[in-house]
């Protein structure tokens, strides 16, 4: 569970807060000339009715701005959204909508470099993609209409991964976002923009890749361990 406490905490002050569940990660936020900060990510974990001494420092969050467009037409009422690759996160991954402009503003945790991020809209092809976050620059996404069919068949308990340019995002989700269907053995991904796709088991250790041709279809099985 997530706890971002409504009072805005100096940096460096100490606060003593009596929590009552067994462990809770406590990311708090401030207003700092303009800017939102958050302290890391911190679990704690406590017994009923104990109490203990938290020291809160709150850093500067990374912001990455961006632009999704069709050629030069802006794309308005799109999701963005990333998982940070070298920083800690909550379950609440980072999102944003893009505005009439298509601009959009993504909030990352401090410390953040590198980024799996998805862009989804339903008039468009999911853009699936690695990023990374730099100070001053506009990540450009491009939106298409080129997409083709997926179709994943997977006996694994387990969630799978989808692999695309560099990004890595499990199955369900890119299901979920995208508004497609998964079941327990199969998802149909349809729409999704042409390029080579590799779907692994999660420690990695049995892949299946394949070519999704514009419009077109591929089917990959991963492979039995």
């Amino acid at each position: 569970m997530t706890c971002k406490p409504k009072r805005a905490f100096p940096k460096s002050e100490r606060a003593r807060r009596g929590l009552t569940l067994a462990a809770r990660a406590l990311p708090a936020t401030v207003q700092e000339q303009a800017h939102e900060r958050k302290s890391d990510l911190l679990q704690v974990d406590l017994a009923a009715n104990e109490t203990r001494e938290v020291e809160i420092i709150p850093k500067r969050e990374e912001v990455l701005r961006g632009k999704m467009t069709l050629g030069d037409t802006p794309v308005g009422d799109a999701r963005i959204l990333a998982i940070p690759l070298d920083a800690a996160w909550s379950s609440l991954l980072p999102s944003a909508m893009t505005n009439e402009r298509g601009m959009f503003q993504l909030r990352l945790p401090p410390g953040t470099r590198t980024f799996d991020g998805i862009a989804v809209h339903p008039a468009f092809d999911p853009v699936i993609a690695r990023g990374s976050v730099r100070p001053g620059a506009v990540v450009w996404v491009q939106a298409n209409q080129l997409g083709g069919t997926l179709v994943v068949n997977s006996q694994e308990p387990h969630e799978i991964l989808l692999l695309h340019k560099g990004a890595e995002f499990p199955v369900r989700k890119v299901a979920a976002l995208s508004g497609r269907t998964a079941g327990k053995e199969q998802a149909t991904l349809t729409r999704l923009e042409p390029g080579e796709y590799v779907l692994c088991s999660l420690d990695k250790t049995a892949c299946a890749s394949g070519y999704l041709p514009p419009h077109g279809s591929v089917t990959l099985t991963k492979p039995q361990r």
